[in-house]
């Protein structure tokens, strides 16, 4: 497996992967929500689900969210998990 840097969208990791939110690149009531239900720069996420929503958890919680909203968050893939790099 390819080591990856830097950050990549949340909608390229694999079911299963582990990242850690690095930013959230929206407008503003996007980021709002975002915020609201914990989706942090600094919070570990596992991204549980990829369709027909994205099943993120956060700690002991979980959150659904729509593909066009994690389009906006960028992560830091953790070591060991999987992740897609489109071509």
């Amino acid at each position: 497996m390819k080591k990856i840097r830097g950050t990549v969208k949340l909608t390229d990791l694999k079911k299963g992967s582990k990242g850690i939110v690095s930013g959230i690149r929206s407008d503003r009531d996007k980021n709002r929500k975002l915020l609201t239900l914990g989706i942090l720069p600094g919070e570990e996420i596992i991204l549980v689900q990829k369709y027909p929503v994205l099943l993120l958890k956060l700690g002991y919680s979980f959150v659904a969210i729509d593909e066009n909203l994690g389009k906006n968050i960028k992560v830091i893939p953790l070591n060991n998990s999987p992740y897609h790099e489109k071509e």
